[in-house]
């Protein structure tokens, strides 16, 4: 009865309850242990998960000539997707979407990690994208046990001269979208920011007319098994 107790509330993602455990050593109690420890593993994905969702940004900045808008669908409880953009003191907009290797908690606070460099990086004065993407390979390459890579596309939208600053780094370009309908995919090759010490590429200037756009994705976009 207990068992099944249990059973019902693991479907119901009640991740929180946990089975009182018999006396003794035998396999029940085993069993019983064993649950309980899967449950709290799972309760401990549901809070990153939470957490997870907590960095991505629920309001954009408000522009005039411009319209943003971002969106992360997990296919699982933890995902390696980040994805920010905020207003700089001299009133530019940074955007950032980043794709961090594997799907598990470690990728996931990564991304956590990640969103805290760009906050006190946006506080700087005249901050620097090429300066801001060598901050987070220093990160991963020497401040982690753990070692991980991420695919990185970060810009500067510049709102008076309507041009976007932009970097990419490992991985898929973004696509310019002009108002007559070609496109045009922007970007460089490289290597994923944290692989390999690399030298500081240069950021490309994009001009914008009325009507373009900026089209930015992560690779699971493009996987119909794993949808990120």
């Amino acid at each position: 009865k207990s068992l099944n107790s249990g059973v019902n509330d693991m479907i119901a993602r009640k991740y929180s309850a946990q089975l009182s455990v018999p006396a003794g050593n035998d396999e029940f109690a085993r069993f019983f242990r064993a649950f309980n420890t899967l449950m709290q593993e799972e309760y401990d994905l549901q809070v990153a998960n939470k957490v997870q969702l907590c960095l991505i940004p629920a309001v954009f900045p408000a522009s005039e000539e411009y319209s943003m808008f971002g969106s992360i669908q997990l296919a699982s409880e933890i995902g390696g997707d980040c994805l920010d953009c905020l207003r700089l003191d001299d009133g530019k907009i940074f955007f950032m979407l980043g794709d961090i290797a594997g799907l598990n908690v470690a990728s996931a606070f990564v991304a956590a990690f990640v969103k805290a460099v760009s906050f006190h990086w946006s506080k700087e004065d005249h901050p620097s994208l090429c300066d801001f993407i060598d901050r987070i390979d220093s990160m991963l390459r020497h401040h982690l046990r753990q070692k991980l890579f991420m695919g990185a596309v970060c810009g500067i939208l510049n709102t008076e001269t309507s041009q976007i600053e932009l970097v990419t780094r490992g991985h898929l370009y973004p696509l310019l979208i002009h108002a007559d309908g070609t496109k045009k995919w922007i970007g460089q090759p490289s290597y994923p920011v944290g692989t390999a010490r690399q030298p500081t590429r240069e950021s490309c200037i994009i001009d914008f007319s009325p009507g373009d756009s900026l089209l930015c994705i992560s690779n699971g976009f493009l996987n119909p098994y794993r949808n990120n």
